[in-house]
Parts: C-alpha cells; structure tokens; sequence
C-alpha cells in the first residue's frame, strides 16, 4: 500500500485563477501533485479555495479524528492569509476586500493580528501533539506578513519544522523569482503550472533530506 501526501492550504494548494470565471481549481500539477509523484505517494489534496487558517486547522482536526493519517503518510499544511476569518457557514470566508456588513463589522471591531497569529502557533503546537505521521510540515503564504505582526511568534512557527528557504517559504521564494520572471504566476498572484514546479523542487528538497 502505498504511503499518501496530504496537503492542507488555501487555493495556493490547487492550480488555477480567479482571472477565470468560473474559476476551476485543479489538483493536477500542483505542487502537491508533482511532489507526490516524486515521492510516488499518493495525493490527498485537503486545501480550500478562499479557505481561513481555522478552515484548514479544521480539515486537519477532521482527518485527525477519524485517524485517517497513516504512519508512514507525509503532512504539509501551509497557511493562508492571516487576515481571513471562518463563519459558522463553513462554505463563506469574510475577507478584507468584501463590501458586507459583515466584513465591515469584522474588521472594525473584532479583528486583530496579533490574535490570528497566536491561532495559528496554537494550531501548530495543537497538531505537533497530535498527528502520528512521522513527517509533518508546515509553511504558510506570507511568512513576512508574519514577521511584521511579532517576530517572536513567527521564530516560533519556524522552529516547529517550517519549510523556509533563505528565510523564505516556498510561495514567497516564487514571489520573489517572478519579479524577473512574470510566467511564474498568474496576474492574481497565484501560481502558474511553471511556479507550481519551482515551489515543488522547493519542498521535494527539503523533505528529501529528512525521509
């Protein structure tokens, strides 16, 4: 039986662009895809179009309930923008850019930063303790928004096994190269098939090393 690759994002885990309508989202040559196949592991693409970091600590907590994580198994989670927040409908995200009531609301009165990255230390630490794969991984979008919120928290999440190049995580890494390399990404600043490569020789490498 062949040993399977979970990943765990938002849509910077599927291939595609909202500059589509309607956007379709694939598994097939993401990151995820090519470094399961270089690993030959199976592929089971937990991320979230549009998803908070409480939705994918979510689908994780879900997956670890019903021991669905073999030992052998690798997991990668990498979080989404900080400023998203869940609703109780699990389909919606409230965002910034939204023009709602409930946007506005949010933003105004009940958002912080500080409090989302605590979340997300929290959820790491949560599922260090709990997931009974021997490799597990984390990365996140924006590891510089990070940075700008508490350095603190941020070495923290980065000691706790995040996947970092040059102080940089994958995504970012790409961000970076597509300053002189615009096919890296799409104009909605998701990957394109050939940043997806470049962001999966990034992990491939790193976790290479430590199988």
């Amino acid at each position: 039986m062949k040993n399977d690759l979970y990943v765990y994002a938002c849509s910077h885990g599927k291939l595609g662009t909202v500059m589509e309508i309607p956007t379709i989202w694939k598994d097939e040559n993401t990151w995820g895809d090519i470094v399961s196949k270089k690993l030959d592991f199976n592929l089971i693409n937990r991320s979230r179009p549009g998803g908070s970091n409480f939705h994918i600590f979510k689908n994780i907590f879900e997956d670890i309930v019903q021991k669905k994580h073999k030992k052998d198994d690798i997991i990668i989670v990498q979080w989404s923008h900080i400023n998203r927040a869940y609703t109780r409908n699990s389909r919606y995200t409230v965002m910034p850019h939204h023009d709602t009531e409930l946007s506005k609301i949010y933003y105004s009165e009940l958002y912080d930063d500080l409090q989302s990255l605590s979340n997300v230390v929290g959820y790491t630490s949560y599922l260090k303790t709990k997931i009974k794969s021997k490799f597990y991984f984390s990365s996140a979008d924006w590891l510089t928004t990070f940075k700008n919120i508490s350095y603190i928290l941020t070495n923290d999440l980065i000691d706790s096994e995040m996947i970092t190049l040059n102080d940089r995580t994958p995504l970012e890494m790409i961000q970076i190269k597509a300053n002189s390399n615009k096919e890296l990404l799409y104009p909605c600043s998701h990957a394109s098939d050939l940043g997806h490569s470049l962001i999966a020789d990034i992990y491939f490498n790193y976790i290479k090393d430590k199988l």
